[in-house]
C-alpha cells in the first residue's frame, strides 16, 4: 500500500483541471474545514478515482503521509481495500 500521496497515480484522463488561483482557494478550504470529501484510489487500475487535485496540493505542500487506520487483507464486500487518512 502507498505510503504517501506522491505513490498514487493521477486519473490518466481526467477531464478536471485546475487553475493555479483555483488550487490556492482548495489550499485555503483545506485549511479552514480539512478535507471533507476524502480519497478514492482503484487498486485494479492503480489509478486515483476522487482526490486528483487534492492529492497535487498535499504533495506540493509536502503534507501527503497516509495513515491507515484499517487494513483488510482481502477486499471487503464492496472492493474496500483499507481505510485512512492523509496527515
Amino acid at each position: 500500500m502507498a505510503l504517501t500521496t506522491k505513490e498514487l497515480n493521477k486519473t490518466k484522463n481526467n477531464p478536471r483541471q485546475i487553475t493555479d488561483g483555483h488550487l490556492e482557494r482548495l489550499d485555503e478550504n483545506l485549511i479552514e474545514y480539512g478535507d471533507l470529501s476524502g480519497i478514492v484510489y482503484n487498486t485494479k487500475l492503480k489509478q486515483l478515482v476522487t482526490g486528483n487535485q487534492r492529492t497535487t496540493l498535499f504533495n506540493l505542500k509536502s503534507q501527503n503521509d497516509i495513515e491507515y487506520i484499517e487494513q483488510y487483507e482481502t477486499p471487503q464486500q464492496d472492493g474496500t481495500t483499507a481505510y485512512g487518512f492523509v496527515i
